[in-house]
């Protein structure tokens, strides 16, 4: 089943600044993808509009089969609360709340039953390694530990997709490989996942990998049978062969 298809979309700030260029795309439920290219190319710019934050400026979304044009901003909103997951490079979790208070923060938002959510929020809590954590603060705790309550926070409400901006941009090398290991895990148990990262070693724990250069995706190869050593290799070696194109 895809979960998302993408058809001629484009985004634009105004007339003269496209920011994203005719991306056409698809992706399959309850695999990991990651969009890999360098600052500035339009990667979070894709996000939000995949994460139906943004409005893209022509061409059509379909989320779960639903074309997102046709739907009211109330739909749209709806869908964003209840069906997608978002984990920002900065975390943006709430200082004045416990752990255990910015996990189940979505709950409250769409309205959902708390005291049912919480057995699901401890089940996160073990996943993640940050069980005991409930009652601290955000203030209290390292980057890798704010990072996986960002992830239990965006996961609390079972989201059909999980959209990931720069998961491990903020992380030291140590905590950046526990964080992709739990994303593989989530996968295995039918999460759908979708990074972006300027990072080849970020990319390699994907099932797929699309470049983007200029607000256009220039390539795209999936891991198949590699090791992850040999899907990362593959993908050094393609990006380097992207960016002398591109630049050439």
């Amino acid at each position: 089943m895809k979960i998302l298809e993408l058809h001629s979309l484009t985004y634009s700030y105004d007339k003269n600044k496209k920011i994203l260029k005719s991306i056409n795309a698809q992706m399959e439920t309850g695999k990991m993808y990651a969009i890999l290219g360098p600052s500035g190319c339009g990667k979070t710019t894709l996000l939000k509009v995949l994460g139906l934050i943004d409005k893209p400026t022509s061409g059509k979304i379909f989320f779960t089969g639903k074309d997102a044009s046709e739907l009211w901003s109330d739909e749209l909103a709806d869908i964003r609360r209840r069906e997608i997951g978002f984990v920002f490079q900065d975390f943006s979790l709430l200082d004045s709340l416990s752990v255990e208070d910015n996990i189940l923060l979505p709950c409250v938002l769409s309205e959902k039953n708390i005291k049912e959510k919480k057995d699901y929020m401890n089940e996160l809590c073990t996943l993640l390694h940050i069980d005991g954590l409930q009652k601290r603060f955000p203030y209290e705790l390292s980057g890798g530990q704010q990072q996986r309550v960002a992830i239990a926070r965006a996961l609390i409400n079972q989201p059909e997709i999980l959209l990931a901006d720069e998961p491990s941009g903020a992380l030291d090398s140590k905590s950046s490989m526990q964080l992709l290991e739990q994303f593989c895990e989530l996968q295995k148990k039918g999460q759908s996942i979708l990074m972006v990262t300027h990072s080849p070693m970020a990319a390699s724990y994907g099932d797929r990998v699309v470049f983007l250069k200029d607000g256009k995706i220039v390539n795209e190869i999936y891991k198949g049978e590699d090791s992850r050593q040999e899907f990362y290799n593959r993908l050094v070696h393609m990006l380097s062969v992207v960016e002398s194109r591109v630049s050439a």
